[in-house]
């Protein structure tokens, strides 16, 4: 299966250490995996050692139309069966992409999240059991809520 996983984030934390075990576990289990990330992002150069197909896009603002039009063309012409983004800037991207494109969609919200920005995202995934409650008690239907543990199975980054 062909998954896209996209980090927009520039800097190094939980979400994108866990972005990055996904990628790896993925590939590790036989999927093709694509990871589009923002051009600044720490991650980029660990997927790079990593052997995963890896796509910049250069976002300026959540509201950034050639962001939003290079991640459509890429996915276009990658043609996943699934896309995963990770927090809100990726699901605010992802939900509208992906609808258009006709792909699933899902998002790790790894934290209490603002809903407006997931939207059109067909599937959350939270990491604990309060997240999954906090989804639950906003609203979000219990079918589109799957809930993950985070794991990592990278050492840490300085």
């Amino acid at each position: 299966m062909k998954i896209a996983q996209i980090m927009l984030a520039k800097d190094f934390g939980g979400a994108e250490r866990s972005f990055v075990d996904i990628c790896e576990v993925l590939q590790g289990m036989g999927h093709e995996v694509i990871a589009i990330c923002e051009t600044r992002s720490k991650a980029r150069h660990i997927l790079k050692n990593k052997n995963i197909r890896y796509f910049p896009v250069n976002v300026l603002s959540s509201w950034d139309p050639f962001a939003l039009r290079t991640m459509k063309n890429i996915l276009a012409e990658e043609q996943p069966q699934v896309v995963q983004a990770h927090l809100a800037r990726g699901a605010k991207f992802v939900g509208k992409i992906a609808n258009k494109l006709k792909i699933p969609s899902l998002v790790k919200t790894h934290n209490y999240i603002n809903l407006k920005y997931y939207q059109h995202v067909h599937q959350l995934v939270p990491t604990t059991v309060d997240q999954e409650n906090y989804l639950l008690a906003s609203g979000v239907e219990a079918g589109r809520i799957t809930r993950i543990p985070n794991f990592t199975r990278m050492p840490l980054v300085s």
